[in-house]
């Protein structure tokens, strides 16, 4: 089999990767393309492809694929998350989740911009996360980890997910805004997620809490953050993940210059290990199909 790899991690791992197939720069002649979510598969691009049968992308969020377009055209989409066991061993994202819990609550970005000597200590001053209230939108991988480590420093944790059974007590997304000083956005986005978290939740979020999403941009009503993150200087945003990455619009977004918004560049699988880890799910994934076995 002939395939095309679009991710730019790739290289450095392609010795250490036994690709079931010849590795292949030609778009026509490609029969599987391994794709990042940085990487849009569109329409035009899947007709120009025209002996692609499988396409794999190597994150767990697939709104980059056209997956209209591939089931029409009779092009099977696969993502990490067709191979749950394997994808347990990635915890780049829960660790730059967590990493973004403890700037929001200490703003890091805030310390090391500064010119001066802690000139302005009530500019720099954070929040502990001990004997914080945590809720969790999304209760999978990401989120169990999330759960364990806040645990671990003294926070309570709360979670809602309708897919996890695993608890008697689920509360609402409306008790979790309006109660816990720490909100972390972990589910995937799918038809049901999508602005599942609107400006009213976002409004109702108490005084000085912080909300952390590495998920997807679209999981949250973008235009009503903006205008509750404008309204709210005492609220914190850590964001991994805007609205219109897929089509590169992110970088129009004003969340980008709020003072109480972090933004970082959906770089939380962006570890050494979590590429090697995710490269070799992907060329797994592509034995299976070709085996029959997915």
């Amino acid at each position: 089999m002939k395939i095309l790899l679009n991710a730019p991690y790739f290289p450095a791992t392609m010795g250490k990767i036994d690709w079931p197939g010849e590795l292949t720069r030609d778009k026509k002649e490609a029969e599987a393309w391994i794709v990042e979510p940085e990487c849009p598969v569109t329409k035009k691009d899947l007709v120009e492809m025209v002996n692609l049968q499988v396409v794999i992308t190597a994150s767990t969020g697939d709104n980059h694929i056209d997956k209209e377009a591939c089931e029409k055209m009779g092009i099977e989409v696969f993502s990490l998350l067709d191979n749950r066991s394997a994808l347990d061993e990635i915890r780049a994202s829960s660790e730059m989740t967590f990493l973004l819990i403890l700037n929001a609550l200490r703003r890091l970005d805030r310390c090391v911009q500064l010119k001066y000597w802690r000139r302005d200590e009530e500019y720099m001053r954070g929040r502990e996360l001990y004997q914080k209230m945590v809720g969790l939108v999304g209760h999978g991988r990401i989120g169990k980890n999330i759960e364990n480590w806040c645990r671990a420093f003294g926070a309570g944790v709360y979670w809602t997910d309708p897919y996890d059974k695993s608890s008697l007590f689920q509360p609402s997304l409306v008790w979790l805004f309006s109660s816990c000083q720490i909100l972390v956005i972990c589910c995937t986005l799918t038809w049901e997620t999508k602005g599942l978290i609107t400006k009213e939740l976002l409004a109702s979020m108490r005084q000085d809490a912080c909300l952390i999403n590495t998920s997807r941009g679209e999981v949250i009503d973008e235009s009503g953050l903006i205008e509750v993150a404008r309204g709210r200087d005492d609220l914190t945003f850590c964001l991994d993940v805007l609205s219109g990455e897929a089509e590169n619009k992110q970088v129009e977004s004003p969340l980008l210059d709020m003072e109480n918004v972090v933004v970082t560049p959906h770089v939380c699988g962006l570890t050494y290990e979590s590429n090697q880890k995710a490269a070799q799910i992907s060329a797994q994934l592509l034995r299976d199909y070709i085996e029959g076995e997915k």
